[in-house]
């Protein structure tokens, strides 16, 4: 079956969301920690700094993922 949507262009979607969500908290100085938390860049700059890293490393993984789909495993 062929969907519009499979798993190498979900990837990318959520690849390119987490990319997004990573430069937002970059720009605002307040990242998304789970169950509603967030970290502050003044207050708690390691804690911060570690969510944006995991936001920007699943961007990263996401759009890899959807380019070796795409391009290298034929």
């Amino acid at each position: 079956m062929n969907h519009s949507l499979d798993r190498p262009h979900m990837a990318l979607i959520v690849g390119l969301i987490a990319i997004g969500l990573g430069l937002m908290e970059t720009l605002s100085g307040e990242a998304l920690l789970g169950y509603g938390r967030t970290a502050s860049r003044g207050e708690d700059p390691k804690t911060f700094w570690k969510a944006v890293a995991v936001h920007y490393l699943c961007g990263v993984a996401g759009i890899g993922y959807y380019l070796y789909d795409k391009f290298l495993a034929r």
